[in-house]
């Protein structure tokens, strides 16, 4: 076919057909003209500035919506500079999901105002304006910055670690300078359960997602892209392991366990060579031991640790096994559609402050948005993992920054299913990094750079090598 008969095919082209190949194509925005020192001051202030948001939220994700407003300004003004600089990019099927997510989300939000629910527009805010400001977050962040927010988790993590713990010996020696820490505003408090003395911590919530990451980069190939300096994440990871231990999360606990015994199990049954494999029975062991000697040391006892959790979190008697079937009832009124974001329910009450509120995360988003929404928002979440488990096999030089990702994801999204923490806004990074890490390779790979190695020295062999 000539030039002639291309062109007068592509003008005979349906204007739907045009509309909808635009709509998917790649989100790529041009890039800001910087002078040589201009980029480097640009790139050090955005790597700055999303550094300090993601600290904040990774120390502090929950009690102070404030600090963790200023955070995303943090991280925003960041990427936007990085954006500029670097130029913006969303992949097509990324940029698919954030729309269903958003659609959702609107959806939601109109049914539950319709009805006179006093919580739609609250809960708006985690459905419609979180996608909405990540969705330029992820377009803007790319693999430079993500190396630079893994370079600061073990030493948040060993921060979180040292006050935690240290508030704990004191605080039961009953030493007076434990007061001290309350200055701190971390919500730091002692508090007595049936399996031994535990403490309230905002911090605890991270652990959601940097305890497994840690543990998993510490099995792995210290690459370019993952990068973890494995003289503070040992520590990290120990005091980590005291901190979930003094908290008495049980679905924490239990999250952990099957996310990094599936990474594992991916590592042992990879190409990876036997150093790696050995590298990686050795860093479970060793998590193990250390968390077997914690429990007397703590005064935890492991049968009340796995009896609670059998019989707080799954027993039809506890408040989340009631109010599962509660949600249950009342989503069959609407199947569809639910009964909009906000939703109460007579005589249930978790909040005073948020009465729509629930724990069990999974059965109030069923009968929020309907089984219509919900598998949307499962479908997207479904193909993220997906993506990234693809994206692990596909980039040899990037699958230890991949699987540690995946593995602390995945670890929230087992958590979140019994605890609300994809109900704060300052936890949201734990699933987004995810996201802008698998945009980020699919913008490499989209580039053609995918057969270039990252790590240009000498180093370890790549996990998927």
């Amino acid at each position: 076919m000539g030039l002639k008969e291309q062109r007068k095919a592509s003008s005979a082209e349906a204007p739907s057909s045009r509309l909808m190949r635009q709509a998917l194509r790649p989100m790529s925005l041009p890039r800001a003209k910087f002078t040589f020192l201009s980029h480097r001051a640009v790139e050090m202030t955005a790597s700055f500035l999303v550094i300090g948001g993601f600290a904040v939220w990774a120390v502090k994700p929950v009690g102070n919506n404030y600090l963790t407003l200023a955070a995303y300004v943090l991280v925003f003004v960041g990427a936007m500079l990085m954006g500029l600089k670097n130029g913006f990019w969303l992949d097509y099927r990324v940029k698919l999901c954030f729309s269903i997510a958003l659609v959702v989300g609107c959806v939601g939000t109109a049914i539950g105002v319709g009805r006179g629910n006093v919580g739609a527009l609250s809960e708006g805010v985690f459905f419609v304006l979180v996608p909405a400001v990540w969705v330029v977050l992820v377009a803007a962040i790319d693999l430079r910055i993500l190396k630079a927010v893994i370079s600061i988790f073990p030493f948040v993590m060993l921060a979180i670690g040292l006050v935690g713990v240290t508030y704990w010996l004191l605080a039961s020696a009953q030493q007076p300078v434990a007061i001290w820490f309350y200055y701190l505003d971390l919500g730091l408090a002692l508090g007595g359960q049936e399996n031994g003395a535990t403490i309230s911590y905002h911090s605890i919530s991270s652990l959601a997602f940097l305890l497994p990451f840690l543990l998993v980069s510490l099995m792995l190939p210290s690459t370019y892209s993952s990068r973890v300096s494995r003289f503070v994440a040992w520590p990290a990871v120990a005091l980590g392991l005291c901190i979930l231990l003094l908290s008495g999360r049980r679905g924490l606990m239990l999250a952990l366990v099957i996310s990094v015994g599936i990474a594992v199990a991916v590592i042992v049954t990879s190409r990876a060579s036997s150093s790696i494999r050995r590298r990686a029975f050795v860093v479970l062991g060793a998590a193990i031991v250390a968390g077997t000697l914690s429990f007397p040391v703590f005064k935890v006892s492991p049968a009340k640790v796995v009896e609670s959790l059998v019989l707080s979190e799954f027993s039809p008697d506890s408040p989340r096994g009631e109010s599962v079937f509660l949600l249950l009832d009342e989503w069959r009124h609407a199947p569809v559609f639910g009964n909009g974001l906000g939703a109460e329910i007579a005589g249930f009450l978790r909040d005073a402050d948020r009465p729509w509120a629930f724990e069990v995360q999974y059965f109030l988003v069923l009968n929020a948005v309907g089984i219509f929404g919900a598998l949307c928002l499962a479908g997207i979440t479904i193909w993220v993992l997906l993506a990234s488990f693809r994206a692990f096999r596909r980039f040899p030089d990037r699958n230890s920054l991949v699987l540690a990702a995946l593995t602390g994801t995945g670890a929230l999204l087992i958590a979140n299913a019994t605890n609300p923490y994809l109900h704060t806004l300052g936890n949201f990074w734990m699933f987004f990094f995810l996201v802008a890490t698998v945009n980020a390779l699919l913008r490499i790979e989209s580039a053609g750079d995918d057969a270039k190695p990252m790590n240009m020295g000498a180093g370890p062999r790549p996990l998927g090598a």
